[in-house]
């Protein structure tokens, strides 16, 4: 943003309209050019949001009608806001926490006021072109994959003589099944041995040509050391940024024509035209058509017959579509076609243009004519839409069926579906976890651990509970896995974490001897700064490091035990506390819990419930206590639900426990600790 040319739109939830004149006429004494506007109520905030012409919300504690929270919580991170603070005080800062306001401050510092409002406009406008960015690089890699997965050439990218990527038909041509296999081999691998020094000296030639177009005929290996004679032509390519060369690859008296689309590389394309109606933020269409009467006509005329037909629907329906409109046959009998830039109306109409196209065609097959009825069911797919091109499929499919299931009048060609409500799990990273939690689909759960040792220290477990609209609950690993960033930043476990540590600054504010053990997902260990960042939020909270656990289960860290080793000794670098969850039922626990050196480990529920197995063994608990307690650790036994079992567990000696007998999880912190020694 050029600060001195552009506009700086701002909304003002503050205590006046004069309140907010005197921040406007600040920034434009210094130069800025701004719109601002005062909002009176809740209504009139969502309103302007929802517009989308604003760029920050400025608001304080004193507004009639709004209270801070409130701004907040109807901003839901579409629009920053910025609290501007009557005073710098302790309680102003637990508003601020409270409320989960972008930034934070104290209004009678002018040039502190200025300096938020300017960089906080340039967040929101860099997230707003990050946004765009990702959504139009989504689009370039759907549009890449697709020409690459949708090529009736044999196409690998090579760096410095290695694959980095190859389609199906490169990996078909040298004998392998799968991609995954030819993927990382050398390509000197892909080659006849007696032809290998020919190779090497064209590899020269083509490097000093610059990267010039050039072709070889050789012989190259099979995955079964099979020779067979190619063509290979080499030239100079971009794969993800990277400079590569692209090796096309042909067998003699191979044919280039077009391929008839196939049901597989429509999902692709279907795929790509979903990102990009999101992208441009326009609605498209998605027609599944059937023939009402196939099962009548193969019963009659045979199955190479009506095997036929199928073909000849497909190439009336082509001719009946124009581009960018694309028809694939998916499935059996069943035909798709997808429309971009058509809304439910004109979708419907042309669903029943198709169908009436085909029904009133007559076919000749094995100079017999016949008549075939087709239905149809059209759905859109527009901005909300999931890009998992299979549940658009199965949505119209589900329209066809409802039309069947209806039992409409026979004259009803089509009929326009609409889909549920998309599935909360549906979405690639994008999900705004804080208007989940506002709305009541996702909570934080706290559940008290005690100690048996008389420790001062006043725990809670951190959980996470996250439901569908449908009320069934979500997994959240796979959650936590969607939102990962490309470089590996954990978003789902650091919002999970700065929710806790704003809850429990709350909390020590009256019970400072209060600390959290929060879980993590398996995401967790991709995440190499997230000891740091953890550190830094701790700081600006004001909280010691002593007091946030980071808790992942003993599976995860098992099957990453190298990740798990560098976060852990991270966490214990920067004077963090480290805990392993459901431990003791694998065979190599003890090795996990001595390569990570764990300050604590919470027992797995089956030990205390089920007594399982290891090796033909029953798990005996007060032994792997005893070996915990070697290894330095602290235990947690969970599933304390008696006082039978508290007793029993006293003669054992953990060091906590944790159980429905002393307090089930709870969206607070308000347990009433007591000493039980």
């Amino acid at each position: 943003m050029t600060e001195s040319t552009n506009l700086y739109r701002l909304i003002f939830a503050n205590e006046s309209q004069n309140t907010a004149e005197l921040i406007i006429n600040l920034l434009r004494n210094q130069g800025y050019p701004v719109r601002g506007e005062w909002v009176a109520d809740g209504e009139a905030l969502d309103e302007m949001i929802a517009s989308g012409n604003w760029d920050l919300i400025i608001a304080d504690s004193d507004h009639p009608s709004l209270t801070l929270k409130l701004t907040c919580h109807i901003s839901k991170r579409r629009l920053p806001v910025l609290y501007t603070a009557p005073e710098l005080s302790d309680a102003q800062v637990e508003l601020y926490l409270e409320s989960q306001a972008s930034s934070f401050v104290h209004r009678a510092n002018e040039k502190w006021v200025t300096s938020a409002i300017l960089a906080s406009v340039k967040n929101h406008l860099n997230a707003k072109t990050k946004k765009r960015l990702q959504a139009e690089l989504s689009e370039v890699q759907a549009r890449c994959d697709l020409l690459l997965e949708g090529s009736n050439d044999a196409i690998g990218y090579v760096i410095d003589g290695m694959h980095i990527e190859v389609n199906e038909m490169y990996a078909e041509i040298f004998g392998y099944d799968d991609v995954e296999e030819i993927a990382s081999l050398p390509l000197i691998d892909l080659i006849e041995d007696e032809n290998q020094s020919e190779f090497k000296d064209f590899l020269k030639l083509y490097t000093k040509s610059g990267g010039e177009e050039m072709e070889l005929s050789t012989h190259g290996l099979d995955g079964k050391g099979t020779s067979k004679p190619l063509t290979m032509s080499f030239s100079k390519a971009n794969y993800d940024g990277e400079d590569c060369t692209q090796i096309v690859v042909r067998k003699p008296g191979h044919n280039d024509g077009a391929a008839d689309q196939s049901g597989k590389l429509f999902i692709k394309q279907l795929k790509h035209l979903v990102l990009q109606a999101r992208n441009q933020k326009k609605d498209g269409a998605l027609i599944c058509i059937q023939p009402w009467n196939f099962w009548n006509i193969r019963n009659e005329y045979g199955m190479a017959a009506s095997s036929e037909l199928l073909n000849m629907i497909f190439e009336q329906l082509t001719g009946q579509i124009r581009d960018p409109n694309i028809c694939a046959r998916v499935g059996g009998d069943f035909f798709y076609i997808a429309a971009p830039g058509m809304e439910s109306q004109e979708a419907l109409a042309f669903a029943e243009e198709l169908c009436r196209g085909v029904s009133n065609h007559i076919f000749e097959i094995e100079h017999q004519t016949l008549l075939c009825e087709v239905r149809a069911s059209a759905i859109c797919f527009g901005e909300d839409s999931s890009d998992q091109s299979e549940r658009l499929i199965d949505y119209a499919f589900l329209g066809l069926s409802e039309l069947h299931d209806q039992n409409l009048d026979s004259e009803q060609l089509a009929l326009f579906y609409v889909p549920p409500a998309e599935s909360i799990t549906s979405y690639s990273g994008e999900l705004d976890f804080d208007a989940l939690a506002a709305d009541g689909y996702l909570h934080l759960l706290y559940q008290p651990i005690v100690s048996l040792r008389g420790d001062s220290g006043e725990y809670y477990e951190v959980s996470v509970a996250m439901q569908e609209r449908t009320g069934e609950d979500i997994d959240i690993d796979m959650v936590a896995n969607n939102a990962a960033s490309r470089e590996g930043e954990s978003h789902f476990d650091r919002w999970v974490l700065l929710r806790a540590i704003q809850l429990l600054v709350q909390k020590r504010d009256g019970a400072p001897e209060t600390r959290i053990i929060v879980n993590l997902t398996g995401s967790a260990l991709n995440d190499k700064a997230l000891a740091d960042w953890l550190v830094s939020s701790m700081e600006g909270a004001g909280l010691q490091r002593s007091s946030v656990v980071i808790q992942l289960q003993e599976m995860a860290c098992s099957k990453s035990i190298k990740r798990a080793g560098r976060l852990a000794d991270r966490l214990k670098n920067t004077q963090c506390r480290f805990s392993l969850a459901d431990f003791g039922s694998a065979t190599d626990s003890m090795h996990t819990l001595s390569f990570l050196h764990a300050t604590y480990v919470k027992i797995d529920s089956a030990i205390v419930i089920d007594n399982p197995k290891v090796n033909g063994s029953s798990v005996d608990l007060k032994s792997l206590l005893g070996q915990v307690a070697t290894n330095n650790a602290a235990a947690i036994v969970p599933h304390v639900d008696s006082p039978f079992k508290l007793a029993s567990l006293w003669q054992m000696g953990p060091a906590y426990i944790q159980g429905p007998y002393l307090a089930e999880p709870t969206t607070e912190m308000d347990y009433e600790f007591t000493d039980l020694t």
